[in-house]
């Protein structure tokens, strides 16, 4: 699987991914898996770090185990999402949304994802400000990390200038990670790592428009 979009190896990637993570979740509930181990997957695949996320995080094994067995299908079917959602390179949850403040940082507006003809909402002025008489100066991209990273984690250039945030991320089966970030486009082109490895294969999901 590749920064892409190829069906076949996306389809794959997806696969793959669920059935990984069936068995972390079957482990877990069954009592297979100890702690240094759920450590030791989540370090591997960001995925299954966010069970972190969950009531009992790491620090309550047993709750977390009745968690997991009681809600096995929801985590596979959330698991599943959110990696389409990278392959395609569509962003809404809430949560994503407050890291960057503005949805059209994400290309919601690109694919109609919002109206800029009815409603109110909080930024509407800048954003429309921004879309009738700017330009988008950071753009939802995809692109491949080397090492693990979570959301929120800056995207790096030198001299250790944030350009970019990473939103979602997920390890892809050849090696590597899989990550959609907002970045500046003047820096997309350019040399860029987090704060633990290299970035490469940026791939921009909704260029701008030319001015």
């Amino acid at each position: 699987m590749t920064t892409g979009t190829d069906l076949a190896g996306a389809l794959h990637w997806v696969t793959a991914a669920r059935q990984r993570w069936a068995q972390v979740l079957d482990a877990l509930s069954d009592d297979a898996m100890t702690l240094g181990e759920l450590w030791i997957e989540a370090d591997r695949d960001p995925l299954v770090a966010q069970l972190k996320l969950l009531p009992a995080g790491f620090d309550d094994l047993d709750r977390l185990r009745f968690i997991v067995g009681d809600d096995r299908d929801r985590l596979l079917a959330t698991v599943e999402s959110q990696l389409w959602d990278l392959i395609i390179g569509i962003v809404v949850e809430e949560d994503l949304v407050k890291v960057v403040d503005r949805f059209d940082l994400l290309g919601l507006d690109v694919v109609d994802g919002v109206s800029f003809s009815k409603g109110c909402y909080p930024g509407q002025e800048i954003v429309a400000r921004t879309r009738y008489l700017g330009t988008v100066k950071r753009t939802l991209h995809r692109l491949r990390l080397s090492t693990p990273a979570a959301p929120g984690d800056p995207i790096l250039a030198d001299p250790d200038q944030s350009v970019g945030t990473v939103l979602r991320i997920a390890a892809a089966p050849e090696g590597g990670f899989v990550a959609l970030a907002v970045l500046d486009v003047e820096a997309a082109s350019g040399a860029l790592r987090t704060a633990t490895g290299t970035v490469s294969d940026v791939c921009a999901i909704h260029p701008p428009p030319a001015v």
